[in-house]
């Protein structure tokens, strides 16, 4: 059984356009651009607002918001979640930590659905398969996260999806442990920033 919080957060989610079920995959319908693709909205995707993400501007749902952003990672939230809980998002990795090939990036600052304070600990490549990045080719993987709180207690398991890619300035890497729905239709419709303002 969900927390009350977490369970009113994902369904606010959903409402809004929002996330698929907590370990869900959809590598292999989400992540390519077939007709299932067109059918779950690709033409809306290529009309949405392109929001700049790390060094990417991904064509955003109505309900993504900014999140607090580093150096090497930045962060999309589902807007309205309270401050101090897990909230859904997904990251955009670069530097260093985006080049891990068949690694699992778990360092992102971003929690585990399923409960407060839940963190991923672990992982194991699941899928991986050709994917469109940003218009190009790329990779897209999916693993099977472990996540659990700080005393190791109510530990879950989800899957992680990784979009990764190569561009001028090295590899990027989105990861998203919640579900974004259609996001993988998202990432193929990106934009690199520095041609997106050209």
């Amino acid at each position: 059984m969900l927390p009350v919080a977490l369970a009113v957060s994902l369904l606010t989610v959903g409402c809004a356009g929002g996330v698929s079920a907590p370990g869900t995959s959809d590598v292999g319908t989400q992540h390519d651009n077939t007709t299932a693709a067109a059918d779950a909205g690709i033409d809306r995707i290529s009309e949405a607002s392109l929001m700049p993400v790390g060094p990417l501007a991904i064509p955003a749902a109505d309900f993504w918001a900014q999140g607090e952003d580093t150096d090497t990672v930045a962060v999309v939230t589902a807007g309205g979640c309270e401050a101090g809980v897990n909230c859904p998002a997904f990251a955009v990795v670069t530097g260093p930590g985006a080049q891990a090939a068949d690694q699992a990036i778990l360092d992102d600052g971003i929690g585990c659905p399923g409960g407060e304070g839940l963190t991923p600990v672990s992982a194991t490549l699941a899928a991986a398969e050709p994917a469109t990045v940003a218009g190009g080719t790329g990779t897209v993987q999916v693993f099977d996260v472990e996540c659990a709180d700080a005393d190791g207690a109510g530990t879950i398991t989800v899957q992680q999806s990784q979009w990764s890619a190569d561009s001028v300035n090295g590899a990027v890497t989105v990861v998203d442990r919640w579900s974004f729905a259609e996001l993988g239709d998202r990432v193929a419709g990106a934009q690199w920033l520095d041609e997106a303002s050209e």
